[in-house]
């Protein structure tokens, strides 16, 4: 009974996981505290969502990011931790990053089950942005992912990749930003690898705006639409700086699945001219019981000339 028991919550894990396959979550956490805006936002975590904005940094950067949270009481732990690096080169109008995500659920608090059963994931990514001119970006993106359920029983394995095509104007209108990103563009099949289930890759297009009030203030927004599954998810978050701008607080919101799910978020950033750290909290409100998702990153800039430190001024980086 308990192995029945088992197999079934390993088989809801994994048909929850080939659903959303490919809808990485490597996120940074100004993304996050701004309700998932990812689209536009000048940080380094972006180029996962919008390669085209890698040219903007300007200088290497690196950064780190974990995440643990309880989204649903008694139904694990989830865990993340995630990596990311980008290099300018060609005198800036070329950047090159990519980036590993380790995710995953442990301690599942099902009477009868073994506390070890685990759902692991993995997602590699390779980005290439390209400045052609002052106002335009473009990006390439390629994405692999893994993914296991189970481990004291026989675990269900699978891996599967995808491209992200994506574009970038930069200061297109009094100030505005937009983004434009295709994510999972290939028609593939996802397998679960050792069934017969299978689902198609479900390309995402994602049209993102954002822009700086008064050299303080910064608001973003990103509209997304999955192809095949129908649904359209909206993000909203504005980012406000505060004693001398060292500090920033952050505040957003996400819509998903036609606005069935609301997941409000906030955070709180300290900055410095070669390094940041910041903190975010998001609680999923269709999700009870639980903590909500707590991430802490931290992101190391390398310094630069002082031509690039003054392009970077002017975008505000």
């Amino acid at each position: 009974m308990k192995k029945t028991i088992a197999i079934i919550i390993i088989s809801l894990v994994l048909s929850s996981s080939l659903s959303a396959a490919y809808e990485t979550r490597m996120l940074g956490n100004r993304s996050r505290a701004m309700g998932e805006v990812r689209t536009v936002l000048p940080e380094i975590a972006a180029m996962h969502y919008n390669p085209a904005v890698m040219p903007l940094f300007q200088k290497m950067v690196f950064a780190v990011n974990g995440l643990t949270g309880v989204l649903v009481k008694g139904m694990g732990t989830e865990l993340e931790t995630m990596f990311s690096a980008s290099v300018p080169l060609l005198n800036n109008k070329l950047a090159l990053g990519g980036g590993i995500l380790f995710s995953g659920y442990g301690g599942i608090d099902y009477p009868g089950l073994n506390r070890n059963m685990l759902y692991n994931e993995t997602y590699l990514n390779a980005a290439a942005g390209y400045k052609i001119n002052r106002l335009l970006s473009l990006g390439l993106g390629l994405k692999v992912q893994f993914w296991s359920v189970g481990k004291n029983i026989k675990a269900s394995r699978a891996a599967g990749f995808n491209i992200t095509a994506s574009m970038f104007l930069n200061n297109l209108f009094q100030g505005f930003d937009l983004g434009l990103s295709l994510q999972d563009i290939l028609p593939l099949d996802i397998s679960s690898g050792q069934s017969d289930y299978k689902e198609k890759a479900i390309p995402r297009i994602t049209i993102g705006i954002a822009r700086k009030w008064q050299d303080k203030y910064y608001t973003g927004v990103d509209m997304e639409y999955a192809l095949v599954a129908d649904a359209f998810n909206l993000s909203l978050g504005g980012n406000i700086p505060i004693i001398k701008e060292m500090f920033s607080a952050s505040l957003g919101c996400r819509l998903e699945n036609n606005f069935k799910i609301f997941v409000p978020s906030v955070g709180l950033a300290f900055s410095k001219k070669i390094f940041s750290i910041n903190y975010t909290w998001q609680y999923p409100l269709v999700f009870a019981g639980g903590s909500g998702e707590h991430s802490l990153g931290f992101i190391l800039k390398l310094p630069s000339s002082r031509q690039t430190e003054t392009a970077e001024e002017n975008h505000n980086l």
